[in-house]
């Protein structure tokens, strides 16, 4: 009996903390006067058909903070795809979520990261701006997917991950602020 009595428990313990601190991972950088918080980047995507390449997506959130002024906030978002040949390098210029409620969110690349291909894998990031309405909504509802659009090769990724991925990430940046 008490042996299970300690299984138990430390089961109990195990799958507290895995779902407490796991999910928040946030890395928090002082830039001269302003800290960015970034949650860690997760993979959205990967292909299933690797005979054909790898085609693989991440994503994360970043809020950055003009000193120690909380109500001075920039929002902004990275996204990652890495494509190994013969995949096209697919480069990500504009996402679209689309959440539970059927709403879609929209957002154009600000910076774009093309890396040179190293050993047959080419790494295309890209930036986005949003504002603090974006922020809110990515906080408080759902996703049903993430699709990843090229415009110039007419190309995109439809990802559906953890429906509750951006959320998390929102709600782990905000309780750092």
């Amino acid at each position: 009996m008490r042996k299970l009595y300690f299984l138990f428990l430390t089961t109990l313990i195990n799958a507290i903390s895995i779902s407490t601190f796991a999910q928040c991972s946030i890395t928090r950088t002082e830039i001269d006067s302003d800290i960015a918080y970034v949650a860690k980047s997760e993979s959205i995507y990967k292909n299933e058909d690797l005979e054909n390449g790898l085609l693989t997506a991440f994503f994360q959130l970043v809020v950055v903070q003009k000193g120690d002024n909380k109500d001075l906030l920039k929002f902004a978002c990275i996204a990652k795809v890495l494509a190994g040949r013969p995949k096209s390098p697919l480069v990500p210029r504009q996402l679209v979520f689309l959440f539970d409620d059927n709403t879609e969110i929209s957002l154009l690349a600000e910076d774009v990261n093309l890396s040179q291909p190293m050993t047959g894998i080419n790494q295309n990031q890209c930036n986005y701006k949003f504002s603090s309405t974006v922020f809110l909504k990515f906080q408080s509802t759902k996703l049903k997917s993430i699709t990843i659009k090229d415009n110039r090769l007419n190309e995109q990724i439809i990802c559906q991950p953890f429906n509750g991925l951006i959320q998390e990430q929102a709600h782990c940046i905000a309780n750092k602020l």
